[in-house]
């Protein structure tokens, strides 16, 4: 995909669950992305979970995850300061790129009946 991507970055109250412990997420963001197929390109998106036990010790994240911490919610007098830590976040984030090999072993095991 060329051109800038634009996240869509959600922070609510009732956060999404960061899926690789489980545990409440802070915040999330979904990448749009497009992964090359047989019969042409498939547009997606990736979704990250900022979480404050997996990304402690992410650079991009952890000072988003302190600015939780230390005020708990956005409001108008730190608003500039959160805006500033999520792009910060944000820009970090990569989607992961896609194993083609197993890509096309698992649609060879697809066609075969096997999944």
């Amino acid at each position: 995909m060329t051109g800038a991507r634009r996240a869509q970055i959600v922070v609510s109250a009732h956060p999404q669950a960061c899926p690789r412990c489980g545990g409440e997420g802070l915040a999330s963001a979904k990448i749009p992305h497009q992964v090359e197929a047989i019969r042409g390109p498939i547009a997606g998106y990736h979704l990250f979970v900022l979480c404050p036990t997996c990304d402690a010790d992410d650079p991009g994240a952890g000072p988003l995850i302190t600015f939780f911490h230390v005020h708990g919610q956005v409001a108008e007098y730190n608003q500039e300061q959160f805006l500033d830590l999520l792009a910060r976040w944000a820009s970090t984030l990569a989607v992961p790129r896609v194993d083609q090999e197993a890509l096309d072993a698992e649609y060879q095991a697809w066609l075969r009946g096997e999944l």
